[in-house]
This record gives C-alpha cells, sequence and structure tokens, in this order.
C-alpha cells in the first residue's frame, strides 16, 4: 500500500494534521515567549510653520541672534522608544547613543524634549562637538518608555529631513528606525507569501484530479501501462504533498515576521 493510501485514512489524517497543529502552536508560543532587548525610533511627523515664499506675509521669525530668518522653517517630531521587553539599562550603554540629523540647512532651536514617563526616564541631551549630533542619556528606559524629540530647522522642502541613531548598548545589535506604515517595506512578501500558499493547495489538488483522468485513460489502453504511470504519479504527489507541509510548517515564522516582529509605535 501506498503513500497516498496510507494518507486517505482518516486516523492517519487526523494525526498529521494534530502533528502539524502542534508544531505550529509551539513555535508561536515559542516566539511569543522571547525576551528581547529592542531600541526603536521613528519619523512622526513634518509641518511647514514658515513659508519663505509668502512675501505679504507680516509674520517674521527671527533666530537666537535676533537675525531675521528668509528660508521655509519646518517642525519634525522624532519618536524613541524602548520596543522590547526589558530594560536597557544605562549602565549596557558602551558608547552613547548618537541622534544624527541630516537633509536640513540649519538648526533654529534647541531641541525639545517630551517624555512619556518624565520622573523615571529623565532624558537627556547633550550637543555634539559635531553639528546637528546630540547624544542621548536617561536614568531608566523600561519597555514602553518613549520619547519624542522636536526640531526646529531650515530646509529646501518637508521631505528633505531625515535622522539615524548610532551607538552601542550591549545586547542590542542595532536600532532599528521604524516606518509608520510598518508592512510598506513588506506587501510584496505579504502577497508572495500568500500566492505560495495558494499555488501549494491548488497544484496539488489539480495534479491529482487530472492525474486520475490519465490513469484512467492510460488503463484503458494498457493495463501495464496505468500501472507503471500510476506509479509514478504517486511519487510526485508524494513530493508535493511533503513540499506543503514543509509550507504549512512555514508559515508561523511568516505571520510572525510579518506581524508580530514590528515594533507598536506609542501614543503619548
Amino acid at each position: 500500500m501506498g503513500f497516498i493510501e496510507e494518507l486517505k485514512k482518516p486516523f492517519n489524517i487526523v494525526m498529521l494534521l494534530l502533528a502539524i497543529g502542534s508544531i505550529i502552536a509551539t513555535t508561536i508560543f515559542y516566539f511569543w515567549s522571547t525576551k528581547k532587548l529592542e531600541f526603536s525610533y521613528c519619523i512622526e511627523s513634518t509641518t511647514k510653520i514658515f513659508d519663505s515664499k509668502l512675501t505679504d506675509s507680516k509674520i517674521k521669525i527671527v533666530n537666537e541672534e535676533n537675525i531675521e530668518i528668509t528660508s521655509d522653517v519646518y517642525s519634525t517630531s522624532i519618536l524613541i522608544w524602548n520596543s522590547g521587553d526589558l530594560p536597557i539599562n544605562i549602565n549596557d550603554v558602551r558608547v552613547s547613543p548618537s541622534i544624527i540629523i541630516s537633509g536640513i540647512d540649519r538648526l533654529i532651536s534647541i531641541p525639545t524634549l517630551k517624555e512619556s514617563e518624565p520622573l523615571v526616564t529623565k532624558f537627556q541631551l547633550q550637543e555634539d562637538t559635531i553639528n546637528n549630533r546630540y547624544k542621548l542619556y536617561w536614568t531608566y528606559f523600561d519597555p514602553n518608555n518613549a520619547l519624542k524629540i522636536n526640531f526646529l530647522y531650515t530646509a529646501e522642502n518637508d521631505n528633505s529631513f531625515d535622522v539615524e541613531i548610532q551607538g552601542n548598548v550591549l545586547g542590542i545589535d542595532k536600532f532599528l528606525k521604524i516606518e509608520l506604515n510598518p508592512y510598506s517595506g513588506k506587501k510584496w512578501q505579504i502577497v508572495v507569501t500568500f500566492i505560495g500558499l495558494i499555488l501549494c493547495m491548488v497544484t496539488p489538488i489539480y495534479f491529482i484530479v487530472s492525474s486520475k483522468k490519465r490513469i484512467r485513460y492510460y488503463n484503458s489502453i494498457s493495463s501495464e501501462i496505468g500501472k507503471e504511470y500510476e506509479t509514478s504519479t504517486n511519487k510526485t504527489i508524494t513530493m508535493m504533498t511533503i513540499l506543503f507541509v514543509l509550507y504549512l510548517l512555514s508559515i508561523p515564522y511568516m505571520i510572525y515576521i510579518f506581524f508580530f516582529n514590528v515594533p507598536k509605535i506609542p501614543i503619548f
């Protein structure tokens, strides 16, 4: 009795589904229970607060030296938060995180800070010797603690602002830069995944149905030819079934990567 005939038995089908289900559940629970250190940041919003092209405007903006600013002025907020499951200890900081601003002409005021837990985190910014670069310090940085920094600057357009954070913290491989739409860069991966799943489900069914017709046709010509074709077909179906099962086993990891491994952006 071949593999396909054994697989068609109700008891074997139930046991196979239970085995696949237990593996999927174990994988999901494993990922959920894993504790990690994670430092994330993103550009939250950009607003133009002064348009230099409006020459008839009576509003004048001056810098700290009381010199009038004639360029467009923008305000951009960046968000920094502990997106992991463990506190980021200040004693584990080997090189203090540097907030590096690029794509602007110049900052026209000191960045302002807003903390989700000001009595706990006590964030501090220290201007670096390099222009548009700030060192970040804190007292405690627990999971979901967040910091919002607002920058006021002149620039050519509202899309030029960019930020990067560099540093070295024990247990953190890199500082994660998050997009406000976290799935924007993964759309093609999600589409390919679901197309692959559909193909893995439809292709074996189509092959089995079409093969049965061919087997009946070859049996009508010669029983030996029909039996030989049936054996070859069963081997092919077996391989396709194994590939389909392996694909099913990879789905929990894909779900975790696409949906559960995206840091939630705090709102405060």
